[in-house]
């Protein structure tokens, strides 16, 4: 879950840990430092900064974990930002919707701020 301000904003969706692989793993704990960007693929975006090894991490709108192997999805190392989650049989999440509303959402609750820190948990 994303907080602004310590109020929630929407959910979010990154890769499974693959020891901080490029384009294929989610990022580790820790606190980054967020910058506005305009991506030519993704719009007007934050980017996560100094992510060890790692560059272009963007929080954007997709739908789709990647899954090793399985499946090639939206996210290559990313943020997704959604409104809920889409499980598996196993009632793992695969997915994210709502997620073009979710980053128009997150777009607007940070209008004028041209950065930010983010603190990453590791997930449970």
């Amino acid at each position: 879950m994303l907080l602004v301000d310590y109020a929630p904003s929407c959910l979010t969706l990154e890769d499974v840990w693959l020891a901080n692989h490029r384009n294929v793993s989610c990022i580790p704990p820790g606190v980054y430092r967020c910058e506005q960007r305009r991506s030519p693929r993704h719009g007007l975006t934050y980017r996560v900064e100094d992510v060890t090894g790692r560059s272009e991490i963007l929080f954007h709108a997709g739908n789709i974990a990647s899954n090793p192997g399985q499946v090639s999805g939206d996210t290559q190392g990313c943020i997704l930002l959604g409104d809920q989650f889409v499980k598996d049989e196993m009632n793992r999440a695969i997915g994210i919707a709502g997620s073009k509303e979710a980053h128009a959402r997150f777009m607007t609750m940070l209008e004028g701020i041209g950065s930010f820190d983010l603190r990453v948990f590791q997930a449970r």
